[in-house]
């Protein structure tokens, strides 16, 4: 990846140089000052948006091609002209960063926004002459079957998460609430595993949606573009039946099948946080299912060896009880 960057940097330096006004060295510091900016404020993108998809990078990355273009034709036919007539030539190279780093960034912006409009970056699959599309909702997403389904031909159309849903984990994943952080990192992972799994067509597109009607709008962007819920939200899977929506839900899938654990299981688990009755503590396993440890608390913060000492089923899904193992 870093050579990836490497490579791309020099192509936009030279880019800059091509399109830049150079005729001496101060025009040449200019116009390098500027490219340098340029290279590090797309990589600065590149490094805080890593899970968004490679669509998006080639659909920023046309965005820019065509701000750089059109800043040099306003600086050409716009900027240049009147600064002759003020005998200001010497601010013409400081015109053309200036206008290459506003337009090349709002390229940016404009091309990744309008990935999902463009069919160039538009991966469909069909079956029957209709489009495959599964949405991801936020308790799937923390739910680590996802990346299972994922590496399996369950899943053969385009993934698409809601971008309020990956706000809504990096915010989590600095929380205050260890529980919280957990969630929010691991949901985070969870979406970085997906996106460098082989074959899998993972988008991240924005879904408009009002603070508390996140299900609200996740079920009409289904509707509207034919799309199966994954989640594990009954709430939203109940909703989603009654208004004819597909929905897929993890704990029902889970209930058909044979369970993951069985009493007597020994298994590996971080501790995050303590429980109910003394000297407890409590991890969760890779389908979101709690664990709880007797005498463990003083092992918060620990990955340790357990042993499943029993099973319970629970409104709210299975419920794990162990114990450490020696």
């Amino acid at each position: 990846m870093n050579s990836i960057r490497l490579i791309f940097a020099i192509l936009v330096l030279f880019a800059v140089y091509a399109l830049g006004y150079v005729q001496d060295t101060l025009s040449l510091i200019w116009t390098g000052l500027g490219g340098i900016i340029l290279v590090g404020l797309l990589v600065f993108m590149d490094i805080r948006f890593h899970h968004r998809r490679t669509g998006q990078v080639l659909s920023g990355l046309v965005g820019m091609i065509l701000g750089l273009i059109l800043a040099k034709l306003i600086s050409a036919q716009i900027a240049d002209p009147i600064l002759q007539v003020r005998n200001l030539p010497g601010l013409s190279p400081v015109a053309l960063v200036i206008l290459s780093l506003v337009l090349g960034y709002m390229g940016i912006l404009v091309g990744k926004g309008s990935m999902g409009e463009l069919r160039l970056f538009n991966t469909e699959v069909e079956e029957g002459g209709r489009r495959l599309m599964y949405l991801l909702d936020l308790d799937s997403l923390v739910d680590g079957r996802i990346v299972k389904l994922c590496k399996t031909p369950v899943l053969p159309g385009e993934i698409v998460v809601p971008r309020f849903v990956v706000d809504s984990l990096e915010s989590m994943s600095t929380s205050g609430d260890q529980v919280l952080r957990f969630r929010g990192k691991r949901g985070i992972e969870n979406l970085r595993t997906m996106e460098r799994e082989q074959g899998v067509r993972l988008f991240v597109r924005g879904v408009p949606a009002r603070t508390g009607q996140e299900s609200k709008a996740i079920m009409e962007y289904a509707r509207a573009h034919g799309a199966t819920i994954i989640t594990k939200d009954v709430d939203l899977e109940r909703l989603a039946t009654k208004n004819n929506i597909s929905v897929i839900n993890f704990n029902t899938l889970a209930d058909q099948l044979a369970p993951e654990v069985l009493q007597g299981d020994e298994l590996v688990l971080k501790l995050v946080k303590p429980g109910k009755e003394t000297d407890q503590a409590v991890g969760y396993l890779e389908n979101g299912n709690m664990v709880v440890v007797e005498n463990a608390r003083k092992e918060i913060g620990k990955t340790v060896r357990i042993s499943v000492t029993g099973i319970h089923q629970t409104k709210a899904g299975t419920l794990v009880f162990a114990q450490l193992k020696d």
